[in-house]
């Protein structure tokens, strides 16, 4: 006897996804290894990141690429494909050069809600680095970034 299995389904109506919004997305690294620790490799997948995101329009107001995961903080719609070819070019990459997966299935997403504030959630995810002990100032840490402000000088922008 087989038993039926379903995924778990999406928190919003997959419609949701392909209409304008600003999203908080975390990537996990499969199996937790560490991916990005290679300047090389980091800068190369920043620079898919900006071809993927003008293709499907998306504002990355944050990125912040972790030694085992990748967070974001995107604006647009077709969230899903975008992922799904960022994350498919990525993956091919690294696979081609390591001979592993680099994503672990799915991904964890959070829209943004009115009264959330995209400066806010960006210092967030900016400042990971400084909670893993990675660094002691955000702006000193190589792999993170804005395409659309000076990530640099969040902390001077009006909220």
């Amino acid at each position: 006897m087989t038993e039926n299995f379903e995924r778990k389904n999406n928190r919003l109506d997959l419609k949701e996804y392909e209409k304008h919004h600003v999203y908080f997305l975390t990537l996990s690294c499969k199996n937790e290894q560490t991916a990005f620790i290679s300047r090389a490799r980091v800068e190369e997948y920043i620079k898919v990141l900006r071809e993927i995101a003008d293709e499907f329009d998306m504002g990355v107001h944050a990125y912040c690429f972790m030694p085992d995961h990748l967070h974001l903080l995107v604006e647009g719609e077709e969230l899903i494909d975008f992922v799904r070819k960022f994350k498919q070019i990525t993956g091919y990459r690294f696979k081609q050069n390591t001979d592993r997966k680099l994503w672990q299935k799915s991904y964890y997403d959070h829209v943004l809600r009115d009264e959330e504030s995209i400066r806010d959630v960006a210092y967030y995810i900016f400042n990971n680095p400084v909670r893993a002990d990675l660094v002691e100032n955000f702006t000193d840490y190589p792999y993170s970034g804005s395409f659309e402000f000076g990530w640099k000088n969040i902390t001077n922008m009006e909220p």
